[in-house]
C-alpha cells in the first residue's frame, strides 16, 4: 500500500464564519482571520466546517467564498475545504471544484440524512464519491462527528476505506469525543493523520500518536491549543471548555472571538442558531490568549 504522506496536517483552525445581521458573509473579515490563524501557527485552515456553520450555507456560496479566500491572499494550498453531500454526486461536484482552485484537501462529511447506516452502506457511499470525482479527487479526511450527523465511522470501516483507497484517504477528524474509540483508532492507524476535535483530549491523544487537531478553540486560544497539540497538558482548557459547552457551542465561540478582537460582528450567527449576546464572565475572558 503506497498511501499518502503522514501526517496530512498537524494544527488547523476550524474557522467561524463572520456574517452581518442579515446573515451575509463578511469576506474581508474571514480572510483577515484566516491569515491571523496561519500566522498563529496553523499549517491549515478549515472554512465552513461545523464551527463555520457550513451546513447553513448553500454549496454555491461555500464554493464562491473559498475561491474568494484564495483570491484575497489566503494560499489555497493551506485550505482544507469541508464537503457536504448528502448525495455522492453533490459531494463529488464540490471536490472537483476545490481541486480546480488548488485546495490542499477536503474534510468529507458523511451522508447525514438517514441515521446510523451500516458500515457497508457507508463504504459504498464513500466509494461512489471517489469514483465520481475520479482524477479530481483530493486527499481526504473523513469526518466522524456522530452527535451531529448521526453517522458513526467505525474503526473497521476506516481500515477498509484506507485499504481500498490508500491514495485518497489521508486521515480522520475524530470529533466523537469517545476516548475508547479514539484510542482504538490511534492504535490501529498510526499510518493515518488522526486529528482530534475535542481539545480536552488533545494532549493525551498526541502522546498516543495523534497528529494534532482541527480546533474551534484555536480561534480564541491559539497559544493554548498549540501547546496541547504537542502533547503539553494545560488544565485551563477544561475551564474554557466547560463554559463553551454550557450552551450552544458555535455562538459561544463566536462570542469569545468578538470579545477578544473587539469586533462585535463576530457574534452574529446564521439561523437556526441564535447569537450569544450575554456578557462573558471575567474569569473566562482572562483565559483567552
Amino acid at each position: 500500500m503506497t498511501g499518502l504522506q503522514h501526517p496530512f496536517t498537524r494544527l488547523a483552525a476550524a474557522l467561524p464564519t463572520p456574517v452581518d445581521e442579515s446573515g451575509n458573509i463578511i469576506i474581508s473579515l474571514l480572510i483577515e482571520h484566516a491569515n491571523t490563524m496561519l500566522q498563529a501557527g496553523c499549517d491549515s485552515i478549515v472554512p465552513f466546517g461545523t464551527t463555520g456553520e457550513g451546513a447553513s450555507f448553500p454549496s454555491v456560496t461555500r464554493r464562491h467564498m473559498v475561491e474568494a479566500m484564495g483570491q484575497g491572499g489566503v494560499n489555497p494550498d493551506r485550505l482544507i475545504a469541508c464537503v457536504y453531500g448528502p448525495s455522492a454526486q453533490e459531494a463529488a461536484d464540490e471536490i472537483t471544484f476545490y481541486n480546480q482552485i488548488g485546495c490542499r484537501g477536503i474534510l468529507l462529511v458523511p451522508p447525514f440524512y438517514f441515521p446510523y447506516p451500516s458500515d457497508q452502506g457507508l463504504f459504498d457511499w464513500h466509494r461512489k464519491v471517489i469514483e465520481l470525482a475520479g482524477n479530481a479527487m483530493l486527499p481526504t479526511l473523513i469526518y466522524n462527528i456522530p452527535a451531529l450527523t448521526q453517522v458513526k465511522l467505525s474503526v473497521p470501516l476506516v481500515t477498509r476505506l484506507r485499504e481500498a483507497f490508500p491514495d485518497v484517504i489521508a486521515g480522520v477528524k475524530d470529533s466523537a469525543g469517545d476516548w475508547s474509540d479514539t484510542a482504538s483508532l490511534l492504535q490501529t492507524h498510526s499510518d493515518l493523520t488522526i486529528l482530534v476535535g475535542h481539545e480536552g483530549q488533545l494532549a493525551d491523544a498526541v502522546k498516543r500518536g495523534a497528529s494534532g487537531c482541527i480546533s474551534g478553540m484555536m480561534n480564541v486560544t491559539p497559544n493554548l491549543v498549540s501547546q496541547l497539540a504537542i502533547g503539553e497538558s494545560r488544565s485551563d482548557i477544561d475551564q474554557l471548555l466547560e463554559w463553551v459547552l454550557s450552551g450552544p457551542v458555535i455562538p459561544n465561540i463566536k462570542a469569545l472571538l468578538a470579545d477578544k478582537t473587539d469586533e462585535p460582528r463576530w457574534r452574529n450567527t446564521v439561523s437556526p442558531l441564535l447569537p450569544n449576546q450575554a456578557k462573558i464572565p471575567q474569569h473566562i475572558r482572562d483565559l483567552l490568549d
